[in-house]
């Protein structure tokens, strides 16, 4: 098989260094290389209808990218590689992708496909993929004010701008209408649409989450500002589940209305406000382990 290598934001020598392993290898592999989202996607789909493997080199948003052009335009399910190249690399981390690039090409020639899921978020902005964590609320917030610090400090940006935006957050009351009914919501600080296991640098936000049942995780948050403060911790473990203040819903479909608007991202991209909707496509991508 010929890839096509997807070279993401800060992640050129990376790329470099997964090219060469390639051509060690004997194996052809050319680079896609832009700055712009939609040129991105649609170089990887027509990458894709080729025939090409389409391996990764770069963080979440890289792959979201990727992700979201290859489910709406490829057609037939594309395989996908990657390569952890990005500030948080939360997709990757489920599946212990190796962060060397020899290893990792290694790893894509000599592995096998995986179908997975991948979920489809939709509100004012258009429907978008998400592959591994769409969050409305103090994630949207925190996503904000991650995207000014300087990318050197790593995924503990993510923890820093989370405390920097749980003090003035208060996203108010709303309603999540799923396959269950409906639950309604007094405070809530959280609603995760998780498809993977890991969002914000690390932390276990749904530890139960299944990236081939066909359906999303739904964690969701609901109490006061301070009481969330005591659950952070439990979090980055995947402890936090028994807590009353914690639901899990396992839901193929929702809808998230608030009664003012909250911050919403995906896959660690501000992407707009609420209201929110989501549904899983199954089987949408193969994935190379």
């Amino acid at each position: 098989m010929k890839w096509s290598v997807v070279i993401g934001l800060h992640a050129d020598e990376a790329a470099r260094a997964a090219l060469a392993a390639f051509a060690a290898l004997g194996i052809d592999a050319s680079p896609i290389e832009t700055d712009d989202r939609d040129s991105l996607g649609a170089a990887s789909v027509a990458a894709a209808r080729s025939g090409d493997g389409i391996f990764v080199v770069g963080g979440d948003g890289t792959l979201n990218a990727v992700a979201d052009a290859l489910v709406r335009e490829a057609g037939e399910p594309a395989v996908l590689g990657v390569l952890p190249a990005g500030t948080g690399s939360d997709f990757a981390r489920m599946f212990a992708f190796p962060d060397d690039p020899a290893e990792a090409v290694r790893r894509t020639v000599d592995g096998e496909d995986y179908l997975i899921d991948v979920g489809i978020l939709s509100g004012e902005w258009g429907d978008h993929a998400v592959l591994n964590v769409g969050e409305a609320g103090i994630g949207g917030r925190t996503i904000r004010l991650a995207e000014r610090l300087p990318r050197s400090w790593g995924p503990r940006k993510y923890e820093l701008a989370f405390w920097g935006a749980l003090p003035t957050f208060s996203p108010g009351p709303g309603r999540i209408e799923h396959d269950r009914g409906t639950t309604h919501l007094e405070r809530g600080v959280v609603v995760a649409a998780c498809n993977g296991e890991f969002f914000g640098g690390g932390m276990r936000i749904a530890p139960k989450a299944s990236i081939v049942d066909g359906k999303f995780d739904l964690m969701v948050v609901d109490t006061h500002r301070l009481r969330a403060l005591t659950l952070f911790p439990k979090m980055k473990q995947g402890l936090h589940l028994p807590d009353p203040a914690v639901r899990r819903i396992v839901t193929e479909r929702f809808r998230l209305l608030t009664e003012r608007p909250w911050p919403v991202e995906i896959d660690g991209d501000d992407v707009g406000e609420t209201p929110l909707e989501g549904r899983i496509e199954r089987a949408a991508l193969r994935l190379r382990v």
